[in-house]
């Protein structure tokens, strides 16, 4: 039960992000670079692994492990960016904002890690798990919608709208859960990886840079929000 100073915080943290919007970043924009990168290099590799192989998949526990290492690497780098800005600031690094963050973002988050651990030991297939990053990745980011800036909301809805999407398109190819996938679709893990966590925040960083910039903000001191808590999360 919330008592009346915690109800009196969390309301005092909403005025605060919905005030201060405009320099919130749910995902900074250094993380979000970070992150594309990497997501782009692991996606590669493992394409150009499976052409060396004829289109064979990479193994779902490998899968999951390699990119659960590019989650912590992005997530390590980002804490980084949040230590230093916030010493630059004088501020704590645990503001009352982020722990709010932390419990928007939290349900989704968990779902996400939960559910395709579990697909990763009950199937060879690499694409359920994705499909549930993806569309647990984007429910993470629309949780903050209250108070997150509108690139934040649409990032939320890019990830959501492509893993249902997707979803329904192999659910209507008949090729899921338990069907061989044919080779052409062996390649869609990897190549969904690199478009949505490697594209699309790519993208996100250089549009967060430029508006930042233009505004006169750096777009490191941007004061990150969800992505002071975690970055894509398995």
């Amino acid at each position: 039960m919330i008592t009346d100073q915690g109800a009196e915080e969390h309301l005092r943290a909403i005025r605060l992000l919905m005030e201060r919007a405009t320099i919130y970043r749910a995902i900074s924009a250094p993380a979000a670079l970070v992150g594309g990168l990497l997501s782009f290099a692991l996606s590669a590799s493992m394409l150009w692994w499976q052409s060396a192989e004829a289109g064979r998949n990479v193994d779902a526990r490998h899968y999951f492990f390699l990119w659960s290492l590019v989650f912590i690497l992005t997530l390590s780098a980002n804490m980084v960016f949040i230590v230093r800005g916030s010493r630059r600031r004088g501020e704590l690094s645990i503001s009352p904002g982020m722990r709010l963050a932390i419990r928007s973002v939290m349900p989704g988050f968990f779902a996400g890690t939960a559910i395709s651990a579990c697909l990763t030991l009950t199937t060879d297939q690499p694409i359920l798990p994705t499909l549930m990053w993806l569309i647990c990745y984007g429910l993470g980011l629309l949780s903050t919608m209250n108070f997150a800036p509108r690139s934040i909301i649409v990032l939320g809805w890019a990830f959501l709208f492509t893993g249902v999407g997707l979803f329904i398109y192999l659910m209507n190819q008949s090729i899921l859960p338990g069907i061989d996938l044919p080779t052409p679709t062996r390649f869609f893990p990897a190549t969904i990886m690199g478009t949505t966590f490697g594209l699309y925040h790519l993208i996100y960083a250089a549009v967060v840079w430029v508006r930042d910039r233009a505004r006169g903000l750096d777009a490191v001191e941007s004061r990150p929000l969800v992505s002071e808590l975690h970055p894509p999360v398995p």
